[in-house]
């Protein structure tokens, strides 16, 4: 799956059964909202991130029926083993919304502009993924980049 900008040389391109894998959490976690970090790389001019990998959520998650918290318990650890031996890091967050739509929430906008400023995270530009509605039935997505100070919607090429 790939979502551009129209007017922005930036995509995210999600590698084949990443979004089969986060539905599949989803369904496991129906009713509740839960979510977990995206992993993988960008292209060598920068403009691309390559989504390789997704993770659900550490075990210190919480999860609401319109809120989640995504925990850290061991993603420190993966990280720095992912970083060691392909290269790959931190893109940003994914998460589900259940029976409603992947627009991103005042909560959400705040937590992309955070990690977009904390030093720690390393990612001035985090990518959140939504997952909305019914993942046993309808169910849609968006992509959204946190570039230059404010959360922009890329379009899904279809």
């Amino acid at each position: 799956m790939i979502f551009y900008h129209e007017h922005l040389p930036y995509s995210v391109v999600f590698e084949e059964n990443i979004i089969a894998e986060m539905l599949e959490l989803c369904k496991e976690k129906m009713p509740l909202e839960t979510g977990g970090i995206l992993i993988g790389k960008y292209s060598e001019d920068g403009t691309k991130a390559i989504v390789r990998k997704n993770t659900g959520p550490p075990q210190d998650s919480k999860h609401g029926s319109h809120s989640f918290y995504r925990g850290i318990k061991d993603l420190a650890l993966l990280l720095s083993n992912l970083w060691s031996s392909t290269g790959e890091f931190y893109l940003g967050e994914w998460h589900f919304h259940p029976n409603s739509w992947p627009i991103p929430s005042l909560t959400d906008k705040k937590q992309m502009k955070m990690i977009a400023n904390d030093t720690r995270y390393h990612c001035p530009e985090p990518i959140l993924y939504i997952i909305g509605g019914n993942p046993f039935a309808q169910w849609n997505s968006s992509c959204h980049v946190f570039l230059e100070r404010e959360l922009i919607k890329l379009i899904e090429d279809i």
